[in-house]
């Protein structure tokens, strides 16, 4: 991996809970451990299929490393998503703008 990676490429591998720890751990090995950025949750919320049958908790979440080689490098592009209704609705307050607020 660090051989094909450029100076200033990133890595993200995408795991569950259950390996995050073994992955960070062989990604501190690889890259460095100050090459580690952030730990990412992806959340699996909608409880169907396969998790609904679980006799156990089910899992929520999946875990993405993200690993970046240039130190300097400060750009991350946030993706920004729609807030959910039951959001929306807890902010039942309405400015002079006709924002809402709580």
């Amino acid at each position: 991996m660090k051989a094909i990676l450029r100076p200033t490429g990133s890595i993200c591998p995408h795991c569950d809970a259950t390996a995050s720890h073994y992955v960070k751990i062989m990604m501190d090995g690889i890259l460095g451990h100050r090459n580690f950025r952030r730990e990412i949750v992806r959340s699996n919320e909608d409880a169907s299929g396969f998790k609904s049958a679980a006799d156990n908790w089910i899992r929520g979440n999946d875990i993405i490393l993200y690993c970046a080689t240039d130190q300097r490098r400060k750009a991350f592009n946030k993706q920004h998503v729609s807030f959910k209704d039951i959001a929306i609705r807890r902010h039942d307050e309405f400015d002079e703008d006709d924002r809402r607020y709580r």
